[in-house]
């Protein structure tokens, strides 16, 4: 049975409603940098995790390349000869402990559902008249349904993803002796974006709920069933402003990426450019996807009624 449920908090924020159907960029990022502390703090956690992760690489690559007159220089010769054979005379290491690295980033990332929740309540204003210790538990209450959602969305995206690659490999064969190679290449293509698309959409409703679960203290139930009775017009025009940041964060890798092979070619000054280019890149990820859960939560806060399922 499904009965409406008034969230309490909604009133403090009706001067927001006006606006909700006009939230554009700028404000967006307006809320965005008016929360900057919430954006460095999610950034350290980031740096915290990436430093983690690859620390017993980087030690490794040192270990290797450290007294060498050209130091770490010769992963960045061409071919790769130089980073195949670190990957060589570390295979035996790799291979016992990749399993544990695997379990490693996955705990990290479950986690990480903690500063995600905080920085939700922080985008949301939720956070103006609570202590710190008040904000670490608000966002721990969130942490059970955000992993539960993770874990069924995440399955689900990719088993479409995965599925429709599967499909499309097994019938490509047939595809090309009945259609020849060319149309069944075209067939595919169109295959492998319609998947796509699906399995991002299935994206969108995930970030959806999360917000629910935050910013109004939905349970994990009640914030699905809030984000599948979306109507789909409204889904649309939100997946759009999903697709632009993710084009956009598309590019600013491509750029990246070329920017650090030109710097690869350079002296010493590459190292720290590479570093300082990935913590620009990084940030700008966190900015982006700051601002997407801005406008979720500005959409969240524009509606009067919200469905509890009982």
């Amino acid at each position: 049975m499904v009965t409406p449920m008034i969230p309490q908090e909604i009133s403090h924020h009706t001067h927001d409603t006006e606006k909700a159907h006009h939230y554009s960029l700028p404000t967006s990022l307006q809320v965005v940098f008016k929360h900057h502390w919430s954006l460095l703090g999610f950034w350290a956690w980031q740096v915290a995790l990436t430093l983690a992760v690859t620390s017993p690489f980087l030690f490794a690559l040192h270990n290797v390349y450290g007294n060498h007159p050209s130091g770490d220089q010769l992963l960045w010769k061409p071919g790769g000869v130089a980073l195949q054979d670190l990957l060589d005379q570390y295979k035996i290491v790799i291979d016992t402990f990749l399993p544990t690295v695997t379990l490693w980033i996955g705990f990290a990332w479950f986690v990480g559902l903690i500063p995600l929740a905080m920085l939700i309540q922080a985008l949301g204003d939720r956070t103006q008249h609570l202590s710190f210790v008040s904000f670490l538990k608000e966002a721990l209450r969130s942490f059970r349904p955000l992993a539960t959602l993770a874990l069924i969305f995440i399955s689900t995206e990719l088993l479409v993803a995965g599925g429709g690659a599967f499909f499309l490999l097994k019938a490509a064969d047939t595809w090309t002796i009945a259609l020849g190679e060319r149309n069944a290449d075209l067939i595919s293509f169109v295959g492998i974006v319609f998947f796509l698309i699906g399995s991002s959409i299935l994206g969108v409703y995930h970030d959806i709920s999360r917000v629910e679960v935050v910013y109004n203290r939905m349970t994990m139930g009640q914030a699905m069933s809030y984000a599948f009775r979306l109507p789909c017009s409204k889904v649309i025009a939100l997946y759009g402003t999903w697709a632009w940041r993710i084009c956009l964060n598309g590019i600013l890798l491509m750029g990246g990426g070329f920017l650090a092979q030109v710097l690869s070619s350079e002296g010493k000054i590459t190292i720290i450019a590479l570093g300082v280019l990935h913590q620009l890149f990084l940030f700008t990820q966190i900015i982006l996807k700051a601002s997407w859960l801005a406008r979720l939560i500005q959409t969240s806060s524009s509606r009067s009624v919200v469905f509890q399922t009982i």
